[in-house]
């Protein structure tokens, strides 16, 4: 039975529904519940590239390509496979190098955040207090909370983290 597994239960106010995915991605991470698999990913095994030269998307176990852009990182070839499917058709051939590079970059943008250094403020767990995310060269740094004084969280950022914070951006127009 399930509740025999419980070791305790409790609650954390966060004021926001994406600090509240954040701080759970963090746990669920942090923890690994046996039962628990939302947002449980096992590790990334496989990764989509775009290479740049060749015109195509390169499915690979490798977790760094040299000259290669990274799409995706996935936790079986098949999930990997199935999203290159879903990616767009590359053109095979451009106007120019420049339209090449455009159409590179838009790609890639749909994968990044807006900017290298963000920061997006939403509401605290108290009125007068508000939270702020922190993206700094890129990469999420963490959040911290600012009211009376300051609370600050560091996180280690992983794809799950970045697909969540630029899903928000995108609804909330953020970008």
């Amino acid at each position: 039975m399930l509740h025999s597994h419980i070791a305790r239960v409790g609650h954390i106010v966060l004021g926001h529904e994406l600090i509240a995915s954040l701080e759970e991605l963090h746990l669920i991470k942090k923890h690994r519940p046996r039962f628990n698999a939302v947002g449980k990913r096992q590790a990334f095994k496989h990764y989509i590239w775009l290479d740049p030269k060749k015109l195509q998307y390169v499915v690979s176990k490798k977790n760094h390509q040299k000259d290669h852009y990274l799409i995706g990182s996935f936790g079986s070839k098949r999930s990997a496979l199935l999203c290159s499917d879903s990616l767009p058709e590359i053109p095979r051939e451009f106007k120019s190098e420049r339209s090449k590079k455009i159409w590179i970059n838009r790609l890639l943008r749909k994968h990044e955040y807006p900017k290298k250094n963000l920061s997006l403020t939403v509401s605290g767990r108290t009125e007068g207090e508000s939270c702020q995310v922190h993206i700094q060269g890129g990469l999420y740094q963490g959040y911290s909370f600012i009211g009376q004084g300051v609370e600050q969280f560091q996180r280690e950022e992983y794809p799950d983290i970045k697909r969540l914070i630029c899903s928000y951006l995108t609804k909330s127009k953020y970008s």
